[in-house]
């Protein structure tokens, strides 16, 4: 008689994520007057994404303050 297969998570113990921390990071990005207005959009992107518990996770792709596939990034954007 087999039992059930019962996979468990690749990750059992969650990571945790300093959701605040990460926001004061990016606002000091964007008071930085060397950080360019493409780039600051997208930091103004990620911090909302981090503020509504979307953007946690390793890692995302934020382009023209949106979030992209990798397949989609435009590499010619400038």
């Amino acid at each position: 008689m087999s039992r059930p297969f019962y996979p468990l998570p690749l990750c059992p113990i969650p990571i945790p994520w300093d959701v605040d921390g990460r926001i004061k990071e990016l606002q000091a990005m964007i008071d930085d007057p060397t950080i360019s207005e493409e780039q600051k959009t997208n930091l103004h992107t990620a911090m909302d994404l981090y503020s509504k518990i979307v953007l946690l996770g390793p890692w995302r792709i934020i382009q023209d303050g949106k979030i992209v596939d990798l397949q989609d990034v435009d590499i010619h954007c400038a």
